[in-house]
Parts: structure tokens; sequence; C-alpha cells
């Protein structure tokens, strides 16, 4: 399974001393017990030394086991992916979703948009693409 994470902060590694973060460690959990996975974290070209240093920071102070997986550092979001999750801030949502209309599952953290407007827009995008959608 290929999994695509868009964004590197505080939802998905917690803040700068790697404190808090649920979406990397519940992915990593998951992938651990299933087959090879690869998951691929999505950030802006600018950002990736920071993002690589976040991770490595993040998986030594949390002591995360990675079985079954390659973790990656990405710029685009153009590859195949089974799913995608959203863990951005809510500003940014509907940007990023209409990047992702080529993924069958998308996951998103709440809120899903900066308005109700975006809301909607990102679940009609959903239902025109014939996507999941899900939100935590």
């Amino acid at each position: 399974m290929k999994i695509l994470i868009v964004g590197y902060g505080f939802y998905v590694m917690g803040d700068k001393n790697a404190v808090g973060g649920t979406v990397l460690p519940a992915t990593i959990s998951w992938c651990n017990q299933n087959s090879q996975n690869s998951i691929d974290i999505f950030a802006r070209k600018h950002s990736q030394d920071i993002a690589k240093k976040r991770l490595k920071k993040y998986i030594e102070n949390n002591s995360l086991t990675i079985r079954n997986q390659n973790i990656n550092i990405v710029s685009d979001t153009d590859n195949e992916y089974d799913v995608a999750m959203i863990a951005v801030p809510e500003m940014a949502h509907l940007e990023v979703f209409k990047n992702l209309l080529h993924v069958k599952n998308v996951m998103c953290v709440k809120p899903v948009g900066a308005s109700n407007s975006d809301y909607a827009k990102i679940c009609q995008l959903a239902k025109e693409n014939k996507q999941n959608f899900y939100v935590d």
C-alpha cells in the first residue's frame, strides 16, 4: 500500500521537540501490522531539509519501530497512492484536496476547511470524483 501524508507539522510529528502528533505514529503502527508499505510525507522543496530533520528526531524521540515500510520525504503529490492524509492547517485543505483528486481514499484532519463553503466544495469534489472521503 502506498500512503501519502500531506504536511509534517504538529498533527503529523508534533511540536519542534517531537512531542505530540498522532498521524505518523498511527500510520506507522498500522503499517507495522500489514504487508510491505510505503509512506511518503509531502513537504515543499524549500522545506525538505526541515521535514527530514523533524522525521528523524520524531522517530528517535518516540522510539518508533518501523517494519515493512519505507518512509520518504517527497516534493510532489503526482504519484499513485492508495490513501492520502491531509494534515495541514485548515485554510489550505481545499487547495491540497484539489491536488489529490487522483487518490481514491482521502482522509483529512478536523476542521475540514477554513469555512463551510470550503467544506461543501471538498465534499462536492469528492462526490464528483467518486472518492472515499474520511474526517479524523
